[in-house]
Parts: C-alpha cells; structure tokens; sequence
C-alpha cells in the first residue's frame, strides 16, 4: 500500500494502526446479535469494527471535509486516486460514496464522476475496503448507533435507520487482493442453533420492509 500510494503526487495519506479490542465508546449486546445476524460476532469482527469507529471519531472532529478510508490488502488505481480532490468535490451531495463492493446487489444510476457511474445502491452491497466519508456522514453514523450488534460493514448500509444513503462508483476504483481472510474463515465456521435462526428470521423481515420503504421513499 504504501509504495501503491506513494505513487500518487500530492496526495495526503498514512496509516493507521487496527485495533484488535471491540469499541470503547458503545457496548456490545451478544443477545442482540444474535438477534440481527443469526449467532455472536467474532473476536476479529469486533476489532474490525472498533478500528472504523475510531476513525470515524478522527474524521467527525477533524478540520478537513472529508477522508478516505482504505484497508491495507487493495490495489488501487492510481489514476483517480490523482483525481481525487476533484472527485471528492464532485460527490461533495453525498456523505458516504464506497469505492468498492463484495456483493452484486440492485443499485439505481445517479450520475457520473471521473469516468465513473455513481449509483445508489437499494440492496447490500457489504464490505468496508475502501470509502469516502464526510464529516456529517461520520457524526451522523456515531449518533445513530448506541450498540454493536452487526458486523460494521452491515451497519454501514443501514441507510433506512442513519438516513446516510449506500452511495458506490462503478467501476470500482480498488480491487481487493485475493487471500486468506481470518474473519470469513472464523464467521463460517459458526453454525448458530435454531432458536438463533428463527429470531434472525423475524428481524430479516423487520429490516427488509423498513430498506423496501425507504427504498420506495428514496
């Protein structure tokens, strides 16, 4: 990542190191876990979530308008990463924008961006490699979730509970490189009992008809 992104001139970036310990700043409810998606989050789910909300919290008090957030496994194109100010400008309407999905889902073509469809998405897109996040998309995430019950890239795409719409560009910008994951590999693993999966379904069709209308609304 690091010789990836030096490659780009001007452009203002570092790391910042993941945390492997669940947020500090909001509780973890395993019941109702287990309620949401079917059975508890994993050990590396839960760092996976402290460490975007803690940079959630840098970008909510920062001085700039926005920030880009990328995970350290992505190849990216150097292209409209040099485009970037201007693109940010360019999407400045949209809070959150993501830069790249695990999931083929339905999405709505809103307009274009440096060669690129912008598009709503209206189904689950899932993941959290890559994405642009404004100030007033950051503080509107930290007000609206008081709890962690689902993996954060699930919370993300919430937008008929936060109001921040589910934004992406296609073609995607960044690729996430192919290997291992520790998280997939321990979240597959967990086989959740039947009670698990008869809760998980009565929230599936809370959840659907609450995206259905604000999809309708949208």
């Amino acid at each position: 990542m690091a010789e990836q992104l030096s490659q780009v001139p001007g452009l203002d970036w570092r790391f910042f190191d993941a945390g492997r310990t669940p947020p500090a700043s909001i509780p973890y409810h395993p019941a109702a876990a287990r309620r949401a998606i079917r059975r508890e989050l994993t050990a590396g789910e839960l760092g996976c979530y402290g460490s975007h909300l803690a940079l959630w919290h840098l970008i909510a008090k920062g001085n700039a308008e926005a920030a880009v957030v990328l995970e350290d496994d992505l190849l990216i194109d150097p292209g409209f990463f040099a485009e970037l100010p201007a693109v940010v400008t360019a999407l400045a309407a949209h809070p959150f924008v993501r830069l790249h999905a695990k999931a083929p889902t339905a999405a709505r073509i809103i307009g274009r961006v440096a060669g690129r469809h912008v598009v709503r998405y209206r189904g689950a897109a899932i993941g959290a490699q890559g994405y642009i996040l404004r100030r007033e998309g950051a503080r509107a995430w930290l007000a609206s979730i008081t709890a962690v019950v689902r993996p954060v890239d699930d919370e993300m795409e919430r937008y008929w509970a936060h109001g921040i719409a589910n934004i992406g560009l296609h073609p995607f910008p960044i690729i996430e490189r192919v290997g291992p994951s520790t998280i997939e590999d321990a979240r597959r693993g967990i086989s959740p009992p039947r009670w698990h999966e008869l809760a998980w379904q009565a929230h599936r069709a809370v959840e659907s008809a609450r995206r259905r209308l604000a999809n309708l609304l949208s």
